[in-house]
């Protein structure tokens, strides 16, 4: 079995994902990002896409640069009739010299319902993760 990613092409990614009853699988770096390319592949194995995945990169850019960035993705799953998304909001601290980094990551799915947190369980505070790492 080939590595996940790498050099597998997205036509195996997909025929591997159909024989193995998946209804979706997640886009990544291979995933044409528009539908008019993308849904003809997905159709040809009875796949769809069932949800996207946005993390944003506030710490670069403004919020207008973001809200632009994200506008294409957004036009792709509304056109793929993707139920929901997930956003990721990660900050975090990066210290290449000392080959260091620590990012606090939330993964909210939003549906036409609301949104949920879907990492919301996991310590987050210095006592939080503290307290996770005695037990």
């Amino acid at each position: 079995m080939p590595e996940l990613g790498g050099d597998t092409p997205l036509e195996q990614c997909l025929s591997e994902a159909s024989e193995a009853g998946f209804k979706g699988i997640e886009s990544g770096g291979k995933f044409p990002k528009t539908s008019k390319e993308l849904i003809p592949i997905l159709n040809k194995y009875n796949l769809k896409l069932c949800s996207g995945w946005y993390g944003a990169n506030l710490r670069k850019n403004t919020f207008e640069e973001e809200k632009s960035k994200i506008q294409n993705q957004l036009k792709l799953f509304q056109d793929c009739k993707a139920p929901c998304m997930v956003f990721t909001v990660e900050p975090g601290i990066y210290i290449p010299e000392e080959g260091l980094g620590i990012r606090i990551e939330d993964d909210i799915v939003i549906t036409k319902e609301g949104h949920e947190n879907l990492t919301r369980e996991i310590p987050k505070t210095v006592e939080e993760i503290e307290a996770f790492m005695a037990d």
